[in-house]
């Protein structure tokens, strides 16, 4: 499953990306944290947000997801509020 969408906002356009990990991604990564952080998460879906044109991408957001409806569910919130306001670093 995959994802993605260009929203502009006050002539700044963003592109959004969801992915979903596949087993081997998963089996790797899923070590990688469990040996830092002591929790077996494992993601199942990426959602990834960049600002500016297709050759010039800054990465905005970076977030994971369990499962495929929490990751469907933030990707249209993400997208709307983008819509809506922006994406702004703090």
């Amino acid at each position: 499953m995959g994802n993605a969408a260009v929203v502009e906002f006050d002539g700044t356009r963003y592109t959004l990306s969801l992915i979903s990990w596949g087993i081997l991604r998963r089996t790797m990564q899923g070590a990688a944290a469990k040996a830092m952080m002591g929790v077996p998460f494992v993601p199942g879906y990426e959602l990834a947000v960049w600002q500016g044109a297709a050759s010039t991408q800054i990465l905005g957001l970076l977030c994971y997801f369990p499962d495929k409806q929490t990751a469907k569910e933030w990707f249209t919130k993400i997208e709307a509020s983008i819509k809506e306001d922006g994406l702004a670093n703090p």
